[in-house]
Formats: C-alpha cells, sequence, structure tokens
C-alpha cells in the first residue's frame, strides 16, 4: 500500500516535469516469488505493458520506449522489477543460458560476425548447453522472440565497455576464437571472459535504466546492496546514485530488531548502524553521528534511570527525516491478535522408548541430535536425510538395523492398505486431533464468510463452520514434509474407511475409483458438460443472493430452489408423458441447455467458435498432450450441445423441474458466471467473453470434484444419487455461490477505478481455475532399513511451503501461495522461515501455529503479519458478524464492496481493510511441551516482545533488556518509554501520538 502510494505520486510528480521522456521505478524484493506477487499490484497505470519481471542481464530484451497513448499520460512509465540475486549477485560466472544467448546476438550486431566467426563465438558461448545444435538452435528461437525488442540504449553502452582498454573484452573474445578447442588454458578463459562480459552487460543495463525511483521491499534480506564494498553493492550504488533517483527502502523489520549475544549471523546493531549510515548518505538533513550520538544518550538515560523525554524528542525529530512506522493499535479492544496455548501433555510410552533409542543411536554416530527433532519431527528417522544425524546414519547401513527396533518409522503397510498408522509424536497427534479429525477431509473448500443459504451436509456440522485454515511455522526443515505427508494420509484414511470396499493405496486401484467427470467416451455423458456449461438465462433466473438480499438469516436451500422450480415450471414442455426410463434422462442435460440457448445464443459452433470452446471447457494440464487428447475428446460433446437448438420428442422424467432448478441455482459453470457478473465490467467486454471465463472457472471446479478424494467424499455423502447430481448438492451445501462471490472479489484488483476490461475477467478466471487445479505434491518418507518400505505420500490437504534456493525460477513455492489463498485446498500450509517474511497467507486463514517457540520476540510479530493483513479472512467474518443485513442490503452492488464502504470507528485508515473487531481473531498458537524447557524459552520471549523495542538501535540489547527486566519495567512503563516515529501527517488526522517505535 505505501510502495503503490509513492508510486502514484511520483508518476503524478513528474507527469508535469517537461524535461522527462520516460518514467523508471525499479522494484527489488528478495525472490521471484515475492516479484510476482507484488508487481501487478504496484502498477498504479492499468497499463499492463510496463511491468517486467527480469534479470538485470536480461533488461536489454525489454525495449522501453513505450507509447503512452494507451494509458492516457504524457511520459511513458516502466515498472521493472528485480531480484539480488538473480541480478546484482555474480553467482554462477557463465550465467544461464538465456543470458549467454542475449550476449551473442548483442555480439553478432557490433561485429558483424563472418559464418567461421559465428560458429566460434557459438561455442564460446555455449555454456553447460551439451549439444551445439541445441544451443545455437536456442539462439535462434530467442532472435526471434526478442530480435526486434533490444534496448538501444544497453546495445551502444554494452559495446562501449567491451571495447574499452588493452587488451579489450572484445579482443580476448576474438583471440579466444582463433584458439584450438584442446588448448589448456582455453576453458577457464572462456568461463572468465563470459563472467566479464555478463558483468559489463549488468552495468550497461543499470546505467541505462537511470530510475527515477527505488523501491527495496524486505531490504533486510539483501543488504549487501547497501554496501559498497561487494560487488553487488558497487553495481547497486550505479542505480542508487543516478542523478535525481530516490530510494525507498520498506520493512516491517528493517533490521533484526532483537538479537542476543549468541545469535549467529545477526547483529541489531551492526545492522541498524549500516542503515542509518545508507539512509544519512543520501540526505542534506542528517548525520549518522547526531543519530548515534543521541540513541547512546538514551541508553545512558535508562541505565541510570534519569528522564530521556528531551532526548527521545530529538532523536524522533532527527530520524524522521529518515524513516517512520506506523503501528497496528495497541488497544485490546482493537487488536486482532488472540494468543492461544495448546500444552502439550499426552506422550505416549513407547514414544518415550523411541527417544531413548535416538539418544543412544546419536551417541554412537557421533551424531548430532536435539530432543527438539523428536518433539518436532514425526517419525524423524524417516524424514532425517536433511541433517547431519541422517547422513551419518546413511554411512552405516546395514550395521545399525538392529538399533531402531524401537524408534517409531512409517508402518509401509498399513500405508498401503490406507490403514490408520500413529501421528509419530505428541505435537503432531493433538494437532491432527484439532485439524483433520474434526472432518477437514469433508471439505472441498473453506465456508464462505456471508453465506447466503442455510449450510447443508458437512457445511452444517458445528465444528467445521468456522473453519479456517492453518499457518505453521516451524524452526527445522524436516517438520514441513513430515507433518504435511502424515495429516494429508490422515485425510485420505479417513475418507476411505467409509468407502465400500478395501481399496490398496497404488496408483491402478486409485484409478480404479475413476475420475467420474472426464469428457471421454463414445456414449459422452453429457450431464457432466452440463455442470460446467456456464447458462446464463437460467443462472439469472436463480441467484440465491437475489433471494438472500431480503432474508436476515441464510435461506432454507430446499425453499429457494422450490421457488426457482416454481420460475421453471412454465418452460416444462406441456402435455408430455414422464418416465423414470433411462431413455427419458436425456432431457436433465437437453432441456436445460435448449432453453437457456433460446435466450442467450452467443456462438454459432463454427469450427473456430468450437476451437475456442475447447480451449475454456478443458481442465489445467500438465502437458500439451493431455490438453491435446481433451480437446479432442470434446467432440462429441460438442455435437450434441449444438443439437439442443431443437428438442426430441418423449417422455420426461417426473422431476424434471426439480432437477433442472437445482442445476440452473447450483451448478458450477452458472456460480462462476454470477460470480463474474457481479464484478464491474466494462461495457466493451462481450458476453461471449464472460462465458468464456465462467467456463474457465468450471473448468477449475471440475478438476476439485474429478480428483479421486472428491468421488470417494461425495458417494459417502449422498449415495442415492448419480455422480453428477451428487456435485449438484455439495455445491448447494457447501454455498459455492457465496464462496466464488467472496474468492472473485478477493482476485479483482481493489485499488483500480475502472471497470474491468476483457484481459482481466480472463486474468481473474485463469487465476481461479489455477487455485483450483493445484497438482498434487509428493513428500518421500525413507525407509531407513528396507529401501522397498520407502513411501511417497501425496501432499494435497496439508503442504510443505519452500525448501528449495529463496530465488529458485520454480513456480512451485508461487503456485502453493495461489492455492493456500484461495477457498480451496491445502488447508494446512506448514513453512521454516522461507515463509516468514513478506509473503501474504491472509486471505483464507486467520490461524498462525507456531510448531517450536520462536528463540527471538519480533518472531511473533513477523509470523501473525503473514495472516494479520489487508481485508483478511478474521475482518471479513467480523464484518459480516456485525453488518450482514446491510452488506446484503446493497442491492446493485458487489457484497464484498459493500462490506467495506460501511462507515465505523476511526483508527487512522486502517478500519475496515486492516482491523474490525469481533469474534473472530488472529490465532497465535503455541504448543509447548509440558513440563519442558517450552515453558521458560516462551515465558522469555513472550517478555522480550514487551521491551524489546526499548533497545531500538542499542548495542548489547540483551544487557539492556535485562536491565529493565530487573527493575520490573511492564508493558504499560515500556509502552512509555518508546520511541514514536509515527509519521506527522498520522499524528494530524489522529489528534494524538502513537506509541510506537521501530
Amino acid at each position: 500500500m505505501v510502495a503503490r502510494g509513492i508510486i502514484a505520486r511520483t508518476i503524478e510528480h513528474l507527469q508535469e516535469d517537461p524535461l522527462h521522456t520516460e518514467i523508471n521505478i525499479v522494484y527489488i524484493c528478495s525472490n521471484i516469488d515475492l516479484a510476482r506477487q507484488n508487481l501487478e499490484r504496484l502498477n498504479v497505470t492499468g497499463n499492463k505493458d510496463i511491468t517486467h519481471t527480469s534479470r538485470l542481464t536480461l533488461l536489454a530484451t525489454h525495449n522501453r520506449r513505450l507509447d503512452s497513448a494507451e494509458d492516457n499520460l504524457r511520459v511513458p512509465v516502466n515498472l521493472v522489477s528485480l531480484t539480488p540475486d538473480t541480478s546484482f549477485k555474480t553467482g554462477q560466472r557463465s550465467g544461464r543460458s538465456d543470458e549467454r544467448q542475449l550476449l551473442f546476438l548483442l555480439l553478432d550486431r557490433e561485429f558483424q560476425f563472418t559464418q567461421p566467426q559465428r560458429v566460434a563465438a557459438l561455442k564460446i558461448l555455449q555454456g553447460s548447453v551439451a549439444s551445439f545444435d541445441t544451443f545455437e538452435r536456442d539462439v535462434a528461437v530467442f532472435e526471434e522472440k526478442f530480435g526486434d525488442s533490444i534496448d538501444p540504449s544497453i546495445l551502444e553502452a554494452f559495446v562501449a565497455t567491451i571495447n574499452a582498454g588493452e587488451p579489450s573484452i572484445a579482443d580476448r573474445l576474438f583471440d579466444l576464437m582463433k584458439k584450438p578447442i584442446n588448448d589448456p588454458g582455453r576453458n577457464s578463459a572462456i568461463t572468465t571472459l563470459i563472467a566479464d562480459l555478463r558483468y559489463e552487460l549488468a552495468h550497461a543495463s543499470v546505467n541505462s535504466l537511470a530510475p527515477d525511483l527505488v523501491i527495496m521491499d524486505e531490504f533486510q534480506r539483501f543488504t549487501e546492496l547497501m554496501d559498497e564494498t561487494t560487488s553487488a553493492g558497487e553495481l547497486a550504488r550505479h542505480l542508487f546514485g543516478h542523478h535525481g533517483t530516490r530510494v525507498l527502502l520498506l520493512s516491517a523489520t528493517p533490521y533484526k530488531p532483537y538479537t542476543e549475544a549468541d545469535d549467529s549471523g545477526a547483529d541489531h546493531y551492526s545492522d541498524f548502524t549500516k542503515t542509518i549510515d545508507f539512509l544519512a548518505d543520501g540526505s542534506k538533513l542528517v548525520k549518522s553521528g547526531d543519530v548515534m550520538a543521541l540513541l547512546e544518550q538514551f541508553r545512558n538515560a535508562v541505565i541510570e534511570d534519569r528522564e530521556a523525554t528531551q532526548t527521545m524528542s530529538d532523536l524522533r525529530n532527527l530520524l524522521l527525516s529518515l524513516m517512520c512506522r506506523v503501528e497496528r493499535p495497541a488497544n485490546s479492544d482493537n487488536t486482532m491478535v488472540r494468543e492461544r496455548r495448546s500444552t502439550i501433555s499426552g506422550i505416549e510410552p513407547q514414544e518415550l522408548l523411541g527417544y531413548a533409542a535416538l539418544r543412544r543411536l546419536a551417541r554412537e554416530l557421533d551424531a548430532q541430535f536435539s530432543v527438539d527433532y523428536w518433539k518436532s519431527v514425526p517419525y524423524f528417522v524417516n524424514f532425517m536425510s536433511n541433517y547431519q544425524f541422517g547422513r551419518k546414519y546413511a554411512a552405516t547401513v546395514g550395521s545399525s538395523e538392529s538399533r531402531l527396533l524401537d524408534i517409531s518409522r512409517v508402518d509401509a503397510a498399513a500405508v498401503r492398505q490406507f490403514a490408520e498408522i500413529e501421528a509419530g509424536n505428541a505435537r503432531t497427534r493433538d494437532f491432527r486431533d484439532d485439524t483433520v479429525d474434526t472432518g477437514w477431509e469433508k471439505l472441498l473448500w473453506i465456508p464462505p464468510s456471508l453465506p447466503y443459504l442455510t449450510p447443508g451436509g458437512p457445511f452444517a456440522d458445528p465444528n467445521l463452520a468456522q473453519t479456517t485454515k492453518r499457518l505453521v511455522f516451524s524452526s527445522w526443515s524436516s517438520t514441513p514434509p513430515a507433518v504435511a505427508s502424515i495429516l494429508s494420509y490422515h485425510a485420505e484414511h479417513r475418507l476411505m474407511q467409509g468407502h465400500s470396499s478395501i481399496v490398496p493405496n497404488d496408483p491402478d486401484s486409485l484409478r480404479a475409483i475413476g475420475s467420474p467427470l472426464e469428457y471421454r467416451g463414445s456414449n459422452p455423458q453429457m450431464t457432466t458438460l452440463a455442470l460446467f456449461w456456464p447458462m446464463p438465462h437460467l443462472a439469472t433466473m436463480s441467484d440465491p443472493l437475489a433471494l438472500a438480499r431480503d432474508h436476515v438469516d441464510p435461506v432454507d436451500t430446499a425453499s429457494f430452489e422450490a421457488t426457482v422450480a416454481e420460475r421453471l415450471q412454465s418452460t416444462i414442455p406441456r402435455g408430455r408423458e414422464t418416465s423414470t426410463a433411462t431413455g427419458a434422462q436425456h432431457f436433465y442435460w437437453s432441456w436445460p441447455m435448449h432453453i437457456d440457448r433460446e435466450q442467450f445464443d452467443v456462438f454459432d459452433f463454427s469450427s473456430d467458435d468450437q476451437g475456442w470452446i475447447r480451449n475454456v471447457l478443458q481442465s489445467q494440464h500438465d502437458s500439451d498432450a493431455e490438453a491435446t487428447d481433451e480437446a479432442t475428446s470434446l467432440d462429441p460433446f460438442l455435437t450434441l450441445a449444438e443439437s439442443t437448438t431443437t428438442l426430441t420428442d418423449g417422455r420426461i422424467p417426473p422431476d424434471l423441474v426439480e432437477v433442472t432448478a437445482k442445476l440452473a441455482a447450483h451448478s458450477p459453470a452458472n456460480c462462476a458466471w454470477r460470480s463474474l457478473k457481479r464484478l464491474r465490467i466494462a461495457p466493451s467486454v462481450a458476453e461471449g467473453d464472460i462465458w468464456g471465463a465462467a467456463a474457465t472457472i468450471a473448468s477449475g471446479l471440475r478438476s476439485t470434484f474429478n480428483r479421486w478424494q472428491s468421488a470417494v467424499l461425495l458417494r459417502q455423502l449422498y449415495p442415492d444419487l448419480p455422480y453428477w447430481r451428487q456435485v449438484l448438492q455439495y455445491c448447494a451445501d457447501g454455498n459455492l455461490q457465496a464462496v466464488l462471490d467472496e474468492y472473485l472479489g478477493q482476485l479483482t484488483p481493489t485499488h483500480d477505478s475502472e471497470p474491468l476490461d476483457v484481459d482481466q475477467i480472463y486474468a481473474i478466471a485463469n487465476s481461479a481455475a489455477e487455485a483450483m487445479s493445484l497438482r498434487v505434491g509428493q513428500s518421500l518418507s525413507h525407509d531407513p532399513i528396507d529401501e522397498t518400505d520407502n513411501i511417497r505420500f501425496r501432499t494435497h490437504l496439508a503442504v510443505q511451503y519452500g525448501g528449495k534456493s529463496e530465488s529458485d525460477d520454480s513456480f512451485r513455492p508461487a503456485h502453493i501461495r495461489h492455492a493456500f489463498n484461495s477457498p480451496f485446498w491445502p488447508f494446512i500450509v506448514i513453512s521454516t522461515s522461507a515463509g516468514q517474511e513478506g509473503i501474504d497467507f491472509h486471505p483464507w486463514c486467520h490461524h498462525v501455529v507456531h510448531w517450536n517457540t520462536p528463540s527471538n520476540p519480533v518472531d511473533f510479530e513477523q509470523r501473525d503479519g503473514r495472516v494479520n493483513r489487508f481485508r483478511g479472512h478474521a475482518v471479513r467474518r467480523n464484518l459480516v458478524e456485525r453488518h450482514r443485513i446491510s452488506i446484503l442490503g446493497a442491492h446493485d452492488v458487489h457484497p464484498w464492496t459493500a462490506a467495506y464502504t460501511i462507515p465505523d470507528e476511526d483508527l487512522g485508515g486502517l478500519v475496515p481493510d486492516w482491523i474490525y473487531s469481533g469474534s473472530h481473531k488472529v490465532i497465535r498458537e503455541l504448543m509447548p511441551y509440558e513440563l519442558s524447557v517450552d515453558g521458560p524459552r516462551l515465558e522469555k520471549s513472550k517478555a522480550g516482545v514487551a521491551l524489546y523495542r526499548l533497545a531500538f538501535g542499542q548495542p548489547r540489547q540483551e544487557d539492556l533488556i535485562e536491565l529493565l527486566q530487573h527493575r520490573d519495567v511492564d508493558a504499560e512503563a515500556a509502552a512509555a518509554m518508546r520511541l514514536d516515529l509515527t509519521p506527522p501527517s498520522r499524528e494530524t488526522t489522529r489528534g494524538q501520538s502513537s506509541t510506537s517505535t521501530p
């Protein structure tokens, strides 16, 4: 929000500057996932062409001279996102293949290589690509894609630097071309040459970028960019030091706010000093030495128990020129956080024996072993490969199997039969009892905050009605895969307990359960298509929201369906006899499609139309081959759909009107259509495109209902219905319409004043479909005795987050975050510190679990902050709790637009988007073991939360905190002593000074 406002003001200001021909804004964040998450949010112009997520060395592929006509700006705007690891750090000296492909294009344009030179240059830049032909082909593809968009200013600057000096980099390149391939020094010379070419290309890119504004988000994660003595810092200095460039550093925790003497790799005072030096270096008003002198005065006053009011005032005035911070209200009536302590006490004797055996084995292996391994990682020996313990054990396999007899291992035989297995440790058991064992496996989505209809089926269970997702943080890297595996398997075990027959846990047997909603076979199941084929006319006349607006409480589903059936009665063929025979059942799909097409017929089933229809009806696929196969299988379905313009004679089912009413009201496609139509859509968007977007969302829901887990569940819940009717009933019971309204409202940009265009509509639809179609993950449980007992657990209800390099270009973390931020599976994400800073997890989660007690009090706030955010789940529930009637009573307005415009108490602009009091809180759950060091560790950490901010900017923070604790300084007294860095404008609007500090 801050960055977006600063960008908007910067663009507004520079538009009036006659000397500006373009506005360049650089957004730097720690990883690719964050860049993708935030870049679109920061685009205040609405022009989708201005944003680029790029490596610095690939910036030349973006021709940034944009036509400003589309966004009505005099000066075009460019918004570029970079990450430190991919842009400023040298990394692998030969770089990526696409970087070397670009280098070849630039060199070829400058030197106009002859054919022999071209071959020689390609071989030099081939790098780790195994085949010369492959690299040559890749270069050709790269040139076709980017050749016309090479930025000429970067090319010019790059060429100038590589031609400078004696010998120049260009001279070295041509010398290498002449060297024979078997020359002993050739390979090392090539590596050095490529590294130098990449470095000069990065410099040329930085210098040509000439940013007006640089934003460094969560900058504490890459402070090396602020240090000119490093190569990354020296390169970044060119970015910051351009004339007229402004730098904005953003972070809720800009430096480790509190560190203890034994914290390795972290020092608050050192990091704080570097930050102040960097900020003061760009200021004409503040010297860093003056700041440090006042901080020393404050420390002396605290130590000597003297008044420090004037010192704090002087320090505040000085620091406000460099930094500011806005806090959420600390008032207990307004706080959104509630702490819950779940003490672990039910430890089984066998678990204690397992711990003793692990200790003995650790001594024999001379391996490190902490009791926290046993407390935190279920089935530790199956997931210990990340630890020294596991590596040392692996080296002794064959001689130590007998020592594992008392240690809990995953029962592979039980897993292969979907039999019950133990939780693995007491903490996992308690967490499982509080989540999966309450029936979470019966929910395919989180219940809506604003239900329109009375919940039914599993959604009527009071234990499930208030379900929110769980975000779990652990200090140990093996906890996420282990806990995700055990919880996901337990959900499958519970599902299979109610299955009609015993099914082995293997791929062939699970395929036999079926994917019941496939578009396959010579005899198409057209009722499947009817579920996912939007019928706008029927959808409009059967909207549950329209009826719910006139009721205080959710509407009875049976009454609602009866109302819809009454409206449909006149459309049913008159004078037809009824029949329950199979031959009459085609009317269940043909009649609804027929009467809908009489009112809404935007395509004529031409070859072009059919290609488009196939595309939007398909589910998300892992390969082009799968997509092509399904597209071909849709042909007989579309042939039958086209035939519904005329209707055959014959008997009709006696319940045709009732079933048609259910299809109209609850089908995934019709729910998606209504949700899209509630959005603010530009008049230029064709009805056919809204139909296509609705079908796209429905295809994602087809993926949800097509999983074998869903099939098993629905067949248990509604055993007397065919599967397509089971889907309808589940959508009715689970208020799918209300869920999609709430979800698509979240996916819609909150900041855009313009209606959504067709690209934005499809972007929302594709985003939703991708979340619903998240591929099932896998986690390997390695049996330390017998590799044939290794198990690949499916992870779906619970998943791990991260685990790879934070700069990894893999989309997997982004996909998991995207799905978790939807109402659909996964319901539990388990993360290490990878998810602790800067990632949003709040849309459908307001419950954070501290699997281990954080050693640093700051971790509490950082982790809470992942779910205590803008328009979070708890805020929405509290709004409905207090204003349901007002929200629904705002006719012709999206209910979730109405919810956030309700006036209420003033808390400095944070209400209702960030804070809204009510019974729903952000839960901070702590899980200490009874009678263990967890208790004292927890109390120490919590005490530090109240006092650590008094040690702001101080060396030896631990000593100062101990002194304050010895004096019994309580939270109220500490608040009075805190340094207040609330922005002055905030003070003016609120009429009082906040008691907050960094």
